[in-house]
This record gives C-alpha cells, structure tokens and sequence, in this order.
C-alpha cells in the first residue's frame, strides 16, 4: 500500500508514525494482521481459512487456529458461507442457502471437529460475535437472534440495525428509522438512549457497562453505570466517520475523506481512556468516474446500462430464472454479469440506497438501492461487493451511474460477478426478504450476443423426449399414447463458457407434410420475467421449479459449477405467462388424434433475440383410425 501525501489532506490527518493505516479508502478498517488471518473479539485465538473449492453458496475450506502460547489446530474440510473463531475456543461455521424456504444454519465445533450447536435459522444476515466472543447475533426474518455458543441459549428480540452484542445476554441496538438506542439484558429492555442522529456502528463492552456509539460526525462513549456521556472524537472539515472497532484496549475509528473524484481512508487510535495516540492516513484511491447516463427512475422495462462495464455486453454466468442446485433446487433470482476482481460496480437507475448488507460471509455483500419513500417501491439489488470499497450508506440519495463499490474476489471457479436484479421491497431500510419483479436482463443497453441458443438430444438421439403427463413414465417416440408431456435439452452461452437457460421457448405441433394446418401454432411454453419469490421463501418459487424444468433419472435438469443441463417441460403451461396450478394438467392429447406421423417444431429465444429452430417427427398410436390428409 502506498500513503497519499496531498496538502490539504494532511491538514486533517497529521500521521504519527510513517505506518500506513489498516483502512481501505473507503474508511472501512482492515484487519492489522497478516492476510488471510482474523481474531477471536478477545484476542484469545487467530484463524486462517484456506479455501479448496465450494459452489455459490458453500465454501470447503481447512480451518487453521493458533491459540494461547502458539498451540495449533485444524479442521479439514469445513463447509459453510462464513466462518469466525470464537474466544471459548469454537469455530463458528455460518451456512446461507437459496432458496429462503431452506433455513440458513449456524455451526458451532471444537477443534476437534465434534459439532456442539445446530441451529436453524431463516433470512440470516450480518451475522458478528459478541464483544466477549461467547456469543453470536445475528438478524433472521423474526428479529435479531442472541446465541449464546456455550449453552446454546437463545434469545430474539425486535428488528434492531445497526445492532451489537456485548455477550450472550446483552444487546443494543435502534429500530428502523429511530435515533434511539434500546438496550435489553437476557431478552428484556432495560434501557433507552436518545440520540441527536442515526448511529452507524455500535460497541457494548463485554462487561456491558460502556457503550461507543459512531455516527457519520462523531464517536460518542456512554457510561452505561454511572450515566455521565462524552464525546471521543468529531469529525473534522471533510472527514466522514464510517467504520468502528474495539481491539483489546485500543479503540479504532476508519474514516473517508471525499475529495473530487477520489476517496482516501484515514484511521484514528485511542488508548481505552479515549485518548488520541495515534493518527494515520491509509491508501487513497481514484474514483471511477460516475457515467454519464440517461436517467430511467425505478420503472420496469425501461432501457438500464450494465452494472458492470455499462457501455458494453457483458459476459453472462447466469440468467433469471435458471435452474440452480448447490444442495437445494431453486431457480436463479437476478443475472449474473461476470467480471474481474476489483472491477467497479455502478447504479443504473436514480433512487436512494435501502441496504448495505451480507448473507452472512465475506463474499455475499450487497447494496440494494430503491424508491424514496418509506412505501413500497422497486429498486435493485447490486450483489458480491468487495466489503471494503463499498462507497454508500443506506440512507444515500443514489444518481444513474455513481460508483457503489467493486466486485469481491469469488473464492472458486473464477467466478467473479455481480448478481443484479430488479426487487420490491417497503419501508424506509430493507433487510434482503424482497421480492424480484422480473426479469432486467432483456432491459440492458447494447445486447451483443453473437451465439444462439442450442439444443441436444434430450434421451439417446432424440431430440425431444416424452412421458405420460406429469409424470416419469418415458414412451418410445414412434408410440406415443394419451396424454403425453413433450421435453426438450436446451441452453445458451453468453460471451462465457457457462450454459444458461434461454429467455423463451414456443412449439408448434403439425400432422406431417400439412406444416400450414398447425394443430398447435407456436404456443408460449416459457418466457422468464415472472415473479420470483426465492428471497422471500414463497411458494411461488419451488412451484415454478417443478412446473418448468424436469428432475427425474431420464433428464435429469442440474445447474451448478460442475453442470449445466437444462431440460424444460415445453408442455406445462396455457401460453397466457401466468403460471398456476392449472398449468401442470397441460399436455399434448395424442387420444383424439388418428394415428399417424406428427412433427413437432421447438423454438428457443435467447436475451438478445438471437433464435434457435428443430423439429422432430413423432408417431401416435392409440388404436384411432390413421389420419388422412382432408
């Protein structure tokens, strides 16, 4: 890293020392010890984690821990989304699934690798250790979760952000859109703290008697005991307070300092008294420039620029409503837009940041931004943020183009992107249960996708396989009978050489040599822009995932890292694009058709239009007269 030297910011940080502080230069504090290492809250314990490999939303990892006078231990192959090294000498494996009906899970393990906790929770987010590290809170779709790590105790209290935990009994935190501080202790509130504005982070020492309170203008101490409160540190000229950290007796604050068209971290240390013993200017950076964009509001189906490199088609990992199974089946809520590590990340439409949240690790921060108002608006979601360059606040009026932060180095498979997707959600902060509208991806300025969908055979050479409806009971094409479903192998490759699923499939069904006498004229069996409550836990999302693609031992749909097979059920719908119950019963009646030859025409669309054409010639059997030509 190197220091930023300009005049005037010098003036406000004066360095004490030639180090160059552990902040990015979005003020928020870095971890002061060797890369890849991080602490128990009491120092007690350092862990690495060495990831091999994992999916989207599992990471298998080899944990190392050093301990007290260097004793070492390791667990091999551990597999979550986060993981953090507690100071009763646990490891804390937190697990964050899609879709929101199967529950995240929080681990706790010795080091022998023995679990002691197994609790299930459902919409974890911004999961930390308490002050003490024996406990951990967390937000769920209930409320804010105490967990205490030694007993497994349990403790839920009100929707609280920001929130802090000073040990397994004792938390802090305000309610959305308060400035006032409720304090509770084994559950119940003890205690309200009135404050002039909106607290950032906050710190509630283990024995729970002081309490830091950072805002964007100062740092505020409150002697929870005696009463009395004073001010540790106020911002000075265009300093922006953004970051807060306890670390033993020394008291760390990461500030950012604007200036056009850069930010520069700084950082401040205080003894535990609140004196100042040091301060330190961290690495400045050059902003990405805001671009220049028309503004499009919050309105559907409007023409957006790409979240990543917005004048340009980007590369495409995963399209909206793909099928994806890293142990569940769910169908992909938004478009993957693949890109490089660090690259920036910009708004593509006005609106005013609703969260800055993670789903519970490193590599699953995001910023959602959405409608002024504190009712029900849409927005976006901008996913798989770098922590430490993410330039907003919730709370931040937001303009088409601005810079919100950089793409996080993806732990495997080189699948670094930023999940995009346009959301619903209402009040004034929104905590990650939105719901997605439809689909962005045909809405992105300048389509460029040279390569149309393609089709494989579905069984053996087959283009298109068939089975009594709704069911796995295959039939042999030359012998169709009844009511039969009509499968077909398709997927699509944007600018990558991860398959996707198309945007549109339609068929038409004919009596062999009549192709203009249509017995079913390119009927709609899917089009993705529906609906998807993946996020919410719905049911709209699990009915879609059964209704739309087949799961069985013939074709057998899979979506993950190691496979991309798509076999839709071209049948399973009315053509109308809306999808219910109803659906399901849809087939092709072969019972009252005469016997004979029939060809069957698939269309597949992608994104950018570019269509794909096959067609197959089956035969009916079901005992009618054969059919003439009239």
């Amino acid at each position: 890293m190197r220091c930023f030297s300009s005049a005037p910011l010098l003036v406000a940080l004066t360095m004490a020392t030639a180090a160059t502080a552990a902040v990015s230069p979005q003020g928020t504090l870095l971890d002061a010890q060797e890369a890849g290492w991080t602490s128990s809250p009491a120092g007690t314990y350092r862990m690495k984690v060495e990831v091999l490999g994992g999916d989207c939303h599992r990471i298998i990892a080899d944990l190392h821990v050093i301990g007290p006078n260097g004793t070492e231990h390791r667990l091999a192959g551990i597999e979550g989304t986060a993981f953090l090294i507690a100071d009763l000498g646990r490891v804390v494996v937190l697990t964050h699934d899609h879709p929101a009906h199967i529950p995240d899970r929080i681990e706790v393990f010795d080091f022998t690798g023995r679990r002691w906790i197994d609790e299930q929770v459902f919409a974890m987010s911004d999961a930390a250790l308490s002050s003490d590290g024996l406990g951990l809170a967390c937000r769920t779709r209930q409320g804010v979760l105490l967990l205490d790590l030694a007993t497994g105790g349990k403790r839920l209290h009100p929707n609280l952000d920001p929130f802090a935990a000073g040990s397994a009994e004792r938390l802090i935190g305000a309610l959305p859109g308060e400035s006032v501080l409720h304090i509770y202790e084994a559950g119940e509130p003890t205690l309200e703290l009135a404050l002039e504005s909106r607290p950032r982070r906050l710190h509630l020492d283990a024995a729970g008697g002081e309490l830091l309170v950072l805002s964007a203008e100062e740092l505020k101490r409150f002697d929870l005991v005696a009463g009395p409160r004073s001010v540790v540190h106020r911002a000075k000229g265009d300093e922006e307070l953004r970051d807060l950290a306890v670390e033993g007796k020394s008291i760390r604050i990461g500030l950012r300092i604007a200036t056009p068209g850069r930010a520069q971290g700084g950082e401040l240390i205080f003894d535990q008294h609140g004196a100042l013993m040091e301060r330190q200017v961290g690495e400045g950076r050059d902003l990405p420039p805001s671009i220049e964009l028309g503004r499009v509001g919050d309105r559907t189906h409007v023409p957006i620029p790409w979240p990543i490199a917005p004048g340009e088609q980007n590369p495409v990992g995963n399209t909206y409503g793909e099928y994806q199974n890293y142990g569940s089946s769910y169908l992909h809520p938004g478009v993957d837009a693949m890109g490089d590590p660090g690259q920036p990340c910009y708004a593509v439409a006005d609106g005013v940041v609703k969260a800055v949240l993670t789903t519970s690790g490193t590599w699953h921060w995001r910023v959602a931004v959405g409608g002024a108002s504190g009712g029900t608006s849409e927005g976006y979601l901008y996913a798989h943020l770098d922590e430490s360059s993410i330039a907003v606040n919730v709370g931040d009026a937001i303009v088409v183009g601005q810079y919100l932060g950089d793409l996080v180095e993806w732990p495997n498979n080189g699948f670094t992107h930023c999940h995009f997707a346009r959301i619903e959600d209402s009040g004034t902060q929104w905590y990650g249960n939105w719901l997605c509208v439809d689909n962005p991806h045909p809405d992105f300025i300048g389509q460029s996708d040279p390569e149309a969908p393609v089709f494989e055979p579905a069984v053996g050479g087959d283009l298109l396989a068939f089975c009594a409806n709704e069911t796995s009971n295959y039939q042999d094409p030359g012998a169709l009978h009844g009511e039969v479903d009509i499968i077909a192998h398709v997927g699509d490759r944007i600018l990558t050489n991860w398959v996707c699923t198309v945007q549109e499939l339609r068929y038409t069904i004919y009596r062999a040599g009549l192709p203009g006498f249509p017995l079913v004229d390119d009927k709609q069996s899917v089009r993705f822009d529906m609906a998807l409550d993946t996020y919410q836990g719905g049911p709209i999302d699990p009915f879609l995932v059964d209704l739309l693609y087949k799961e069985d031992g013939t074709c057998n749909t899979n979506g993950n890292y190691n496979s991309r097979e798509f076999f839709h059920v071209l049948t399973n719908s009315d053509g109308d694009e809306i999808y219910e119950a109803s659906d399901a019963a849809e087939a092709w009646d072969t019972s009252a058709l005469g016997d004979g030859d029939y060809v069957i025409r698939v269309t597949a669309v992608d994104v950018a239009g570019n269509t794909s054409v096959d067609s197959m010639v089956v035969t009916t059997a079901n005992g009618n007269p054969t059919a003439v030509d009239s």
